[in-house]
């Protein structure tokens, strides 16, 4: 009587491609999302237009204030919708919220390397208007 063998092959661990290009689709969202709104923050500063003399380089606490809010409004993901004249507000648990504080710090950040490497080089924030 034979004794049947067993033959083992030692496989590489799967990749899933699905998730692999979900991690790299977010990344790049985040990459040009933050540089669009540093992008953004730069222009209003070194514009010449009166409506935006409220911030320039003599304004960092501004441009800190609107980089916040370009990161928070990047980053969150609580769904919001109206049914029947209710705000119904979906998505909010304690992962959720320290999820969202990880991602507007990462958001703040990366939008403080666009305009470090990129921007404040390339164009430079309008001075403050002199006032008469």
């Amino acid at each position: 009587m034979q004794i049947p063998t067993i033959q083992v092959i030692p496989t590489q661990p799967q990749v899933d491609t699905a998730v692999l290009l979900s991690i790299v689709v977010q990344f790049i969202s985040q990459l040009k999302a933050n540089g669009l709104t540093a992008g953004v923050i730069q222009a209003m500063k070194s514009s010449k237009w009166s409506m935006f003399s409220w911030i320039n380089a003599e304004t960092p606490h501004v441009a800190r204030a609107l980089g916040t809010v370009g990161a928070v409004a990047t980053a969150v993901g609580i769904n919001a919708t109206f049914h029947g004249g209710t705000l119904i507000i979906s998505g909010i648990t304690a992962y959720a919220i320290v999820h969202g504080l990880w991602n507007i710090a990462q958001n703040y950040l990366m939008q403080h390397a666009w305009y470090k490497v990129i921007f404040q080089s390339m164009f430079p924030a309008a001075p403050a208007p002199v006032k008469p």
